[in-house]
């Protein structure tokens, strides 16, 4: 296991498992390319190899990855992008790269158990291109809310300006599992900066959606949102956003990392979301900060306007003219939490009346920040401290 993901690790089992008991170590082959936690297991995925292991890692089992073969003109063998439980449903969902795609889903609890496979794109081509998935319910549906960037490489794969769409979980859903159609057409998101789009995160609370990126224009972290309606099409629609200005007497235009804070978002109530924002190269090394906004939908913010880089299927001629009120508005942070030079991740929960974030940084340290109800920050605490100052899952491009 890499230093970055072990760190990782430890942040969020701290934060979902009763760590205190127990605990073992696991060495993997390869290196983690990404995890998720389950309902009873931990799925670990390297270059060649998916992991299953019980909390405590006392339990493993191991599933090689699917060799698709790589066509000549092809650079790119098979690698996994999505790593997304269905805990509903009792699948696993598994998507990665080569030729245009390729998906499987797998027994939650028995991971050597495939329930069905199929040659698709879902996930970016390109290996190291941002991928999101998640899962959002929408009408009595479940759906996977899938973002990616357009393929710079496989330009003959199918649908590949689609940059975000809504599939099917499951084989009784019209069109089948994986598909993006409803009733008569194919609803999507296009943008207008589809090779350069960064998707970062994203979430459902309650009846909205919302989903994190950085905009190479300016450039800007962009927050769109979407209500929850009876079908796809009208649920993408629906679509609105925001630009997301941090922080202090530094602009920070990239997002590295996010997390939704639990406990937040009940019915028509406040959404609070966390972010790690950087200003990129600069003179100053403390040059990320940690920071909290309202995203709530009764913040105020729903603003009829067409956004000038995300749209519903196709994006017009651009007009330079367009009034001011047409454009997103910058949304500011509720509260600036913590600067520190170059953190990498976040991971927010609640423990009685305090917010705690466990924060990755560029040079291996776990830091453990504690914040009161009126968002002030208590004297952090690092956890964890790797031996060859690794980053803690960083963001590339």
């Amino acid at each position: 296991m890499t230093y970055e993901m072990r760190a990782v690790f430890w942040g969020v089992l701290l934060a979902c498992v009763e760590w205190g008991r127990g605990q073992e170590t696991q060495t993997f082959d390869g290196d983690v390319r990404d995890f998720a936690i389950g309902d009873s297991s931990v799925y670990v995925v390297t270059d060649d190899r998916l992991y299953q292991l019980n909390h405590d890692f006392t339990k493993v089992t191991k599933r090689d990855n699917p060799k698709q073969e790589v066509p000549p003109d092809e650079t790119y063998p098979f690698k996994v992008n999505i790593l997304l439980p269905f805990i509903k449903n009792k699948t696993l969902i598994t998507c990665g790269t080569a030729k245009c795609g390729y998906c499987e889903i797998l027994d939650l609890n028995e991971i050597s158990k495939s329930v069905h496979s199929e040659d698709i794109e879902v996930g970016s081509l390109d290996p190291g291109d941002s991928t999101i998935a998640f899962i959002v319910d929408v009408g009595e549906n479940s759906y996977i809310m899938a973002g990616r960037l357009q393929s710079r490489v496989h330009k003959a794969c199918p649908n590949s300006d689609r940059s975000l769409v809504l599939r099917n979980t499951l084989d009784s859903q019209k069109g089948g599992i994986f598909s993006d159609s409803d009733d008569n057409e194919n609803p999507y998101i296009y943008t207008r900066h589809k090779e350069n789009i960064q998707f970062v995160d994203g979430f459902q609370s309650n009846s909205h959606i919302y989903v994190f990126s950085n905009v190479p224009k300016e450039p800007q972290v962009r927050l769109i949102w979407f209500k929850s309606e009876n079908n796809k099409a009208t649920t993408l629609k629906s679509l609105e956003g925001t630009t997301l200005k941090c922080c202090g007497n530094m602009e920070r235009r990239r997002l590295l990392s996010s997390s939704v804070i639990p406990g937040s978002g009940g019915p028509n109530g406040q959404v609070l979301w966390a972010g790690v924002f950087t200003a990129g190269n600069t003179s100053d090394p403390i040059n990320t900060m940690l920071a909290i906004y309202d995203i709530s939908p009764s913040a105020g913010r729903q603003l009829e306007y067409k956004d000038p880089d995300f749209c519903y299927q196709v994006c017009g001629e651009r007009n330079t003219k367009q009034p001011v009120a047409e454009l997103p508005v910058a949304e500011l942070p509720v509260a600036e939490l913590f600067k520190y030079s170059s953190m990498t991740s976040v991971l927010a929960v609640r423990h009685n009346s305090w917010l705690v974030f466990f924060i990755g940084t560029g040079d291996g340290q776990l830091i453990k920040l504690a914040v009161d109800k009126a968002y002030k920050p208590a004297c952090p605490r690092v956890l964890y401290k790797s031996d060859d100052d690794r980053s803690v899952l960083t963001i590339d491009g």
